[in-house]
């Protein structure tokens, strides 16, 4: 008889969506390269990030799940890649921003879009996302460090999250500003923005002959963006979530009765932001033909560049 351990199902099943994940995202940025669009650059941009996070939830989710060794190298995760991991998820919540607010000049404001969305623009909006996520996310360095048990074991010492030797910085930039900067200014922006889109393509779509094939292209990109947008916004309610249980009780995960249920959603809530990150390219496969065509082409000239016929074939055979 086979027994499965419940606590193994949710990491080896993100372990999958990981590892689909990064080469659905790698597909993606080398698809978007090849147009030089304000929207194809920042979705560009959103594939190297969620391939970054990706490939950094690896050793930050799996580590702690597969025994002493794992354990032991934990302690420099948590210290030196856990902080970085936030930093690519920040970077993920305002690339969806410009996302969006690209989005709403295309559809509501289609006469300002080639002065607004400019490649230039583009990158410099994309490097101020950079540099508040970097100054935004620094101090979580200072969140844990590595230390040693008296036997010499190697292991991570809680500095700065602790609800008890430092208060304000739990509920002032933990709980506080995440709440402000993570969840009411991107999600604002997805409400109102996306919802001034909805209706602008409802009144389009009546008068859908009038169209020309730009708008319907527009249309098109828009829809997609907005299933990623609901997806994003559906994995990463979760996580924000269990960070108001966890400032309303500071217990919560060192606590016997709630301690179990509360590293069980902490482990859900990983895997929900590794799904959001790892099936945008899926999206991108259902709504986009010219994403299909484009990605089925790279992948055609890499199976014929990677297939190697026998020397004495006697037709050149080209891809």
């Amino acid at each position: 008889m086979v027994v499965f351990d419940v606590a193994l199902i949710v990491p080896t099943v993100t372990f999958l969506i990981v590892v689909i994940g990064i080469a659905g995202n790698l597909l993606s940025f080398i698809v978007f390269l090849r147009h030089t669009s304000s929207v194809n650059t920042l979705l560009a941009a959103l594939s190297l990030v969620d391939l970054t996070l990706l490939l950094f939830t690896i050793p930050v989710f799996f580590f702690s799940h597969i025994g002493a060794v794992g354990a032991t190298l934990y302690s420099h995760v948590l210290n030196y890649l856990y902080p970085v991991n936030l930093m690519m998820q920040t970077c993920s919540i305002y690339i969806m921003v410009l996302i969006t607010i690209e989005r709403w000049t295309a559809v509501c404001k289609p006469l300002q879009v080639r002065i607004w969305c400019t490649a230039r623009t583009t990158r410099n909006a994309l490097a101020g996302v950079i540099i508040f996520a970097f100054l935004y996310n620094i101090v979580r360095f200072l969140e844990y460090s590595v230390d040693y048990t008296p036997d010499g074991t190697r292991t991570y010492a809680i500095n700065l999250r602790n609800f008890t030797t430092h208060p304000h910085y739990m509920f002032g930039y933990y709980t506080g500003l995440y709440l402000l900067t993570h969840f009411l200014i991107p999600f604002g922006v997805f409400i109102i923005m996306n919802g001034h889109v909805c209706k602008s393509i409802i009144k389009l779509r009546r008068a859908r002959q009038m169209l020309t094939r730009q708008q319907q292209r527009e249309q098109s990109t828009t829809m997609m963006l907005l299933v990623v947008t609901l997806i994003f916004a559906v994995c990463n309610t979760l996580p924000f979530l269990l960070n108001l249980a966890e400032c309303w009780d500071h217990t919560l995960f060192n606590n016997d009765k709630t301690q179990y249920w509360a590293y069980a959603v902490n482990d859900l809530s990983n895997s929900l932001v590794a799904l959001n990150s790892a099936t945008t390219f899926i999206v991108y496969f259902a709504f986009s033909e010219k994403y299909r065509h484009t990605a089925a082409r790279f992948l055609l000239r890499c199976c014929c560049c990677c297939y190697s016929f026998p020397k004495d074939v006697k037709y050149n055979q080209r891809c």
